[in-house]
């Protein structure tokens, strides 16, 4: 589903108030549709701040098209499309990420701004900030009335607010919903009246992949010019292994950040290694003793070289420090799973010195299956919570589907604790019967 994106605009009344509709396009000069270009946007506006800290490759091959509804005149330009504030900051900076050039779904409104960041930062981690702030009560819900009226005149799906401007308007339009990742795909089944939807500072990643616009998109200049050269290099070198896995292809919304896994990326999360690491922890399997690989984190157990199809196994794990276990699986047929944690278990913080098992006692049992070949299991242990894995969405049962894009974001997050994360690997041989 590919969202149509606008703010609303406050225009001293609830008839004259109006909307914007903001879409990116392959152009030289920002543009208004049946108006005027203009190669530059209004000074402290959300949309000059969005596209000062956009990715070089957008900046390069994007502009803003801004559409008002209704039209008064074929005068305006980009830079004077709303006179002032910067409540169109979100909005902007989601539809500057969006795959779609000219999306033609369901409108979402959006009315919240961006609080200031070092441009270097880019658009990574930037909280998002209530429009009202310096407005008295009674004006903040004449002004945030107005808006509803236009948004409710454009048959809008739902309009977004941050939560304290949502706490205000609420008062006048009814309990608003909290935002999660499935709310407009919730909205769209129950074909009801707009919706007011109250999100929270730290909530620009989920809004983001609510509307279908991966959150990796706001990756800092440095951070993505990183990425490109290392994926560059990584294309270049030698990978044998044998996998029905799909080739990486260049994204229209990040270069080179992408939602198909291949060979290379595969390869970068089974060699990541850490001789810095400040803890460690075992994993062995159940009811076995020697220890046969030593490093930051211990294997022990006869783990055997070459399975068969249908043995089960069961894993055992214990930390010498406070830690949140994460435990991957590198398919014989390529695909990589996130078996911990789960969502059946999604608490993966573990206490020092107590024993933990994957599977847990009497809940499940892990069995090695088909294709036949080389079964990687790699764990990684890390002293912070990586909140990033918690955006993953796509699941094949009860576990989370790894893709590139993913691995490059779990790549960042491990860069950012250089000393608190440690991690293992080992390889099954599977055999037929």
């Amino acid at each position: 589903m590919s969202y149509r994106i606008a703010y609303p605009v406050d225009n001293g009344n609830p008839d004259d108030s109006f909307m914007v509709i903001v879409s990116r396009c392959e152009a030289k000069y920002h543009s208004c549709k049946g108006a005027r270009v203009s190669e530059k946007l209004r000074k402290e506006s959300g949309a000059s701040y969005v596209f000062e800290r956009a990715c070089e490759e957008i900046m390069k091959r994007y502009r803003f098209e801004y559409e008002q509804i209704p039209m008064p005149n074929n005068t305006i330009t980009p830079e004077t499309v709303i006179d002032d504030g910067c409540s169109d900051g979100v909005a902007c900076a989601l539809a500057l990420h969006q795959s779609s050039i000219e999306p033609t779904g369901p409108l979402i409104l959006i009315s919240c701004s961006l609080s200031f960041q070092d441009r270097q930062k880019g658009l990574t981690g930037n909280p998002i900030g209530r429009v009202t702030k310096k407005d008295e009560e009674a004006a903040a819900k004449k002004s945030l009335t107005n808006k509803w009226a236009a948004v409710c005149r454009n048959n809008a799906l739902a309009l977004v607010l941050h939560e304290d401007d949502a706490k205000l308007l609420s008062q006048i339009v009814g309990e608003p919903l909290k935002l999660q990742k499935d709310t407009f795909e919730k909205l769209l089944k129950e074909k009801g009246k707009t919706k007011l939807v109250s999100c929270k500072f730290d909530q620009l990643p989920v809004l983001s992949e609510s509307l279908g616009i991966p959150h990796f998109s706001f990756l800092p200049f440095d951070t993505e010019r990183t990425l490109i050269e290392e994926i560059k290099s990584y294309r270049e070198q030698p990978y044998t292994q044998d996998a029905n896995i799909n080739h990486i292809q260049k994204s229209s919304s990040a270069s080179f950040l992408v939602s198909t896994i291949n060979q290379p990326e595969i390869k970068t999360l089974i060699d990541l290694e850490n001789p810095h690491s400040s803890f460690k922890i075992q994993l062995y399997l159940a009811n076995k003793h020697s220890v046969i690989q030593t490093r930051d984190i211990e294997m022990i157990g006869n783990v055997p070289e070459r399975c068969k199809i249908g043995e089960i196994i069961k894993l055992v794990f214990k930390s010498t420090e406070d830690c949140y276990f994460y435990l991957f699986d590198i398919g014989t047929s390529g695909k990589v799973q996130m078996l911990f944690p789960n969502k059946w278990y999604e608490n993966n913080f573990i206490k020092a010195d107590i024993e933990y098992e994957f599977p847990p006692k009497n809940q499940f049992i892990w069995r090695l299956s088909s294709p036949l070949g080389v079964e990687t299991i790699k764990a990684f242990a890390t002293k912070t919570k990586l909140e990033a894995l918690e955006f993953i969405e796509s699941f094949v049962g009860p576990f989370r589907e790894i893709q590139t894009r993913d691995i490059e974001f779990f790549k960042i997050s491990l860069k950012d604790i250089p000393d608190q994360w440690t991690e293992t690997k080992y390889s099954l041989i599977i055999e037929d019967r």
